[in-house]
């Protein structure tokens, strides 16, 4: 009685583990289906916004099939997290369709159809979100009549490769991951060099003094690098005590010829209107009149108690100063430079064997190095100006120089490691660089046989631009590969089991 106890007691456990009704949990360890066959159906579709993955029970004449549909942003790879869903089963003629208005947790649907029909089927989703409404059609599905059929032909068609890495949807919706197709398209011979960073001569302005005397800081003294706006008062100079170009005196000197100016255009005027005074002396008494008063203006706007404010003409920061506290200066005098470091100037140096090739020079990708990133020039709104046409007696390297915006905040003297780009009319097969896995000198990079399953394969690496690389071996064009997250794919490899369904539990 206790053996036929314990023999009960396992089949209801194993019964009530194998069959809960409606159980369907997605979560980072794994799937739980309601079907006792393993064989699943592994159903991929892309447009321009969404990947569509649905992981369904093959399709049998009569009976239910499940789909849990994955649905992801392309622009993130993120899930769906509201959004109404229409999927239609189209087989011979006939349609068969299921609408859900929610998923059953972020990103998965949970999709129901019996076809009454056996034959080839297109499967179509309609999302509609709040700003978006949009159509995927995955063709080429097989409606079976007998179930047995329908599972060994679904266990057929499932990827196998010794090489194959299970990383659920749920686990790539959590991490900093992406996928791409490979793509087949010209791919010039790059050239990775060094380029230093130069600010261009018109975004610099020499402040000069506008007068003799000496000269005052301001009390939070301005140091190299201090940012500076248009007007902001940068120093003073003062002449007090002083005999020879007192300030005081060029004032007054400069209010009493504005005032001179002021009166013989007034009276010119009017007599103008009487033909007293001719057209032309009351132009040149009006010229006379201008230039006092902007004399004047400028030195009321900026004169006080004998010292004459000097003021930032743009908004920068300060490049160089000139001149120490107290220092005497004469007009024209430097105080400092302020740069608007708003435009920079790249200078790389490439060896003399690329000669040939920087006639083909087009752009280039620039490693940022606040951040690890490469920017195409394009992206910085820059262009190639010039290279070098010929080599001096006591450098062999060749100049070639860019101009870009600083959108990056680079800093004038820094170094940056940059790829020239050069054009090519041969199409070769690229991956993004960021794609690419090493191991001991040899290349790899994760191909995507579904959503859900990675094959780690390996490659033959060609030429490079620094964003993408030539692939000579080892994919196809249009096999999609994990762009970003390749690392993180790689190290899930070790919870992982050569079976293809690893990570579900069924």
């Amino acid at each position: 009685m206790k053996k036929l106890f314990f023999i009960l007691l396992a089949s209801i456990f194993f019964t009530s583990c194998g069959h809960k009704e409606g159980a369907h949990n997605h979560d980072h360890h794994g799937h739980h289906h309601d079907h006792e066959h393993n064989a699943k159906l592994h159903l991929t579709g892309y447009n321009d916004i969404f990947e569509i993955y649905a992981e369904a029970d093959p399709f049998v004449t009569g009976q239910e099939s499940t789909i849990l549909t994955h649905i992801t942003w392309l622009n993130n790879f993120k899930p769906l997290s509201s959004g109404k869903v229409t999927a239609i089963l189209n087989v011979g003629g006939k349609q068969y369709t299921y609408k859900v208005d929610l998923p059953i947790q972020a990103g998965i649907y949970r999709i129901a159809i019996t076809p009454k029909e056996s034959g080839t089927a297109t499967l179509t989703y309609q999302i509609e979100t709040r700003d978006t409404t949009s159509t995927i059609e995955i063709k080429g599905i097989d409606i079976y009549t007998n179930e047995h059929e329908a599972h060994e032909m679904a266990e057929a068609i499932t990827p196998k490769s010794i090489n194959v890495i299970n990383f659920t949807k749920e686990q790539s919706w959590d991490v900093d991951f992406a996928t791409e197709q490979a793509k087949y398209e010209p791919l010039g011979q790059s050239i990775k060099t060094i380029a230093q960073v130069q600010p261009t001569p018109k975004d610099d302005r020499v402040v000069t003094a506008k007068s003799s005397g000496i000269v005052l800081l301001p009390y939070n003294a301005l140091y190299a690098g201090s940012t500076v706006s248009t007007g902001q008062q940068i120093c003073t100079i003062t002449s007090q005590g002083m005999e020879a170009n007192n300030l005081g005196i060029r004032f007054i000197e400069a209010q009493n010829n504005y005032n001179t100016a002021k009166e013989n255009y007034e009276r010119d005027l009017q007599l103008a209107k009487d033909k007293i005074v001719s057209q032309k002396e009351l132009s040149e008494s009006k010229r006379e009149y201008e230039n006092c008063k902007a004399i004047y203006d400028n030195m009321l706007k900026n004169f006080n108690s004998g010292s004459e404010t000097v003021s930032s003409p743009i908004n920068g920061y300060v490049k160089e100063i000139f001149v120490q506290n107290g220092t005497f200066v004469e007009v024209g005098t430097p105080i400092m430079t302020i740069s608007e470091n708003r435009d920079l100037i790249l200078i790389a140096e490439v060896q003399q064997k690329y000669l040939p090739l920087l006639a083909n020079l087009y752009t280039a990708n620039i490693r940022n190095p606040h951040n690890n990133t490469y920017i195409s020039l394009d992206s910085l709104e820059g262009k190639i100006i010039s290279y070098g046409k010929s080599l001096q007696s006591d450098c062999y390297l060749i100049p070639v120089t860019m101009q870009i915006r600083n959108t990056n905040h680079f800093v004038a003297g820094e170094l940056l490691d940059i790829y020239l780009k050069t054009r090519s009319s041969e199409p070769v097969i690229s991956v993004p660089t960021s794609a690419i896995l090493e191991e001991q000198g040899t290349y790899y990079v994760m191909v995507q046989l579904y959503p859900e399953l990675f094959e780690k394969r390996e490659v033959k690496l060609g030429v490079s631009d620094g964003q993408r690389t030539e692939i000579k071996q080892g994919i196809k064009v249009h096999e999609r590969i994990v762009s970003r997250g390749a690392t993180i794919v790689k190290l899930s490899q070790a919870s992982s089991s050569l079976d293809p369904h690893a990570g579900h539990v069924h």
